[in-house]
């Protein structure tokens, strides 16, 4: 209106915001249009907006320049921008409170919520070997899932399937699906889907969006749990994901420190997994390390390493199943000592990849009898340092 400030108010389902210019003046000349403000309002081409109604109220002989009204449009968007965004963002939290999760009620109360564990075996020896090691404990372990790679069934021998019914007996098996779903794969796809129907498995672990679509068509009535890589970086992806159908359970990021893990966690509803052991997949390519250097040796199950300018090695494992490598950090990460402080708030995982025999049994006694770790090198990840 004449003799007041321009307003300018932006409103969307999820926000709304509202900014004001200088003064609108009289016209000497030629007065300001409904059209011309229109015109210029709705040049929303660039942004992530679009004008789906406007509403204009305007003196008959009001001025107000063109230059300043795409200024105000301008500022308004990014005004509207920034509160949308706002709800997104995490704060960060003082020193004091990040250090560690903090711990909080009794031990009472905290050993009523005790968690149990869950394991990844990724191969035949360590899924020989944990067998053997299961027998021989006095007392059942705490245990909700197994997760078997999927490459276990597809090798030579069917060495998943020898195994399968003697875990069966004892917890739920999931199948543990590849990290890379590709649409160029249909025969492995197919044969995935097969396997499902075949072998009465309690669940699956997703790594990747798309096989969510995967086991919708094939097996909808099986359990769903997420890996690490299908992304819980906050309580808005959590609730997401759980909306889409992985109810069963939801794995904590490696790239959260400790006591932003915790705070999530104690946020969510869902039930949650923490990686507490297990070397984490640094890459995933289709560019065979071994093809390209010794050549093609489709089937072979050994793993080979690549060694940086630190001179350190980093393994990679070959999946001939969908031809392409995993390449895994060169430490594995332990939480060993940490596991008591976690166990009354998530289940805790442990992913054997690489391990031989020897190494899965000393781990299992590591976490489930109170011994101590392997002798070697490890890693905490995130816990502390967090990522930017």
């Amino acid at each position: 209106m004449t003799g007041e400030p321009a307003r300018l108010s932006f409103r969307s389902e999820k926000g709304s915001c509202q900014v004001t210019g200088d003064e609108v003046l009289s016209a000497q000349n030629k007065p300001i249009t409904e059209e011309n403000v229109r015109n210029q309002l709705g040049k929303l081409g660039e942004t992530a907006f679009e004008a789906a109604s406007m509403q204009i109220t305007l003196s008959e002989n009001a001025f107000y320049p063109l230059g300043k009204l795409n200024e105000l449009r301008r500022r308004a968007v990014e005004a509207l921008g920034e509160e949308l965004l706002s709800s997104f963002q995490r704060k960060l939290p003082d020193e004091k409170t990040d250090k560690e999760p903090a711990f909080q009620g009794s031990p009472k109360k905290q050993a009523a919520g005790r968690k149990g564990f869950t394991l990844l075996l990724s191969t035949p020896e360590q899924t020989k070997v944990f067998i053997q090691w299961l027998k021989t404990q006095a007392e059942k372990p705490e245990i909700k899932r197994i997760y078997l790679e999927s490459s276990l069934f597809f090798q030579k021998g069917s060495c998943g399937q020898n195994y399968f019914e003697d875990l069966k007996r004892e917890y739920p098996v999931f199948l543990a699906l590849p990290f890379v779903f590709r649409e160029a794969d249909k025969g492995y796809r197919e044969k995935l889907a097969k396997l499902l129907k075949e072998l009465p498995f309690d669940g699956v672990l997703l790594r990747a969006a798309e096989e969510l679509a995967f086991i919708r068509e094939t097996a909808p009535d099986l359990k769903k749990c997420g890996d690490a890589g299908v992304y819980v970086w906050n309580q808005d992806a959590a609730e997401e994901l759980t909306g889409l159908g992985i109810e069963e359970s939801l794995c904590l990021p490696y790239e959260l420190k400790a006591g932003e893990q915790y705070r999530l966690a104690e946020s969510l509803n869902t039930p949650m997994e923490k990686v507490v052991y297990g070397r984490i997949p640094m890459m995933v390519t289709a560019n065979c390390v071994r093809k390209t250097t010794t050549g093609c040796r489709k089937g072979d199950t050994s793993f080979s390493f690549l060694k940086d300018r630190y001179q350190k090695k980093f393994p990679v494992v070959c999946d001939c199943t969908q031809c392409m490598n995993i390449i895994y950090n060169s430490l594995p990460l332990s939480l060993w000592q940490e596991r008591e402080k976690w166990l009354s708030r998530v289940d805790l995982r442990l992913n054997f990849t690489i391990e031989a025999p020897s190494e899965t049994t000393a781990v299992l006694n590591a976490f489930f009898l109170g011994k101590n770790m392997p002798s070697g090198e490890y890693t905490t990840g995130h816990e502390k340092r967090g990522v930017e």
